[in-house]
């Protein structure tokens, strides 16, 4: 089950590959295996808990949660990494007023 998670978040990672290109090689590299890490983690107990026990060991469902996984594994590591690399030098209550503007008095 976790080979086969892992293979489908390499297929997302890698096909995520086409539409945004790594500004190099290594870059490419760390993205493929962010997705296949997170792939092979999260895949079979998002599975078992959205699908049944029958639909988790099949393995096109299980591909499938795993490809969407390892697809977006790479957008949310790297919007939370932008979002603290335009911060940078504030401090967290400073991070919060931009997260959630009722804190700065709703402006």
């Amino acid at each position: 089950m976790k080979v086969m998670s892992a293979f489908g978040g390499f297929l997302g990672g890698s096909s995520l590959l086409i539409y945004i290109k790594p500004k190099n090689i290594k870059d490419g590299i760390v993205r493929v295996l962010v997705s296949t890490a997170a792939a092979a983690t999260l895949a079979p107990p998002i599975t078992l808990k959205i699908f049944d026990a029958s639909a988790a060991s099949d393995s096109e469902v299980l591909m499938g949660v795993a490809f969407s996984i390892g697809f977006i594994a790479w957008n949310v590591l790297g919007a939370v990494a932008n979002f603290f690399a335009n911060r940078q030098g504030k401090d967290i209550v400073e991070m919060t007023k931009d997260i959630n503007p009722l804190n700065n008095g709703g402006q």
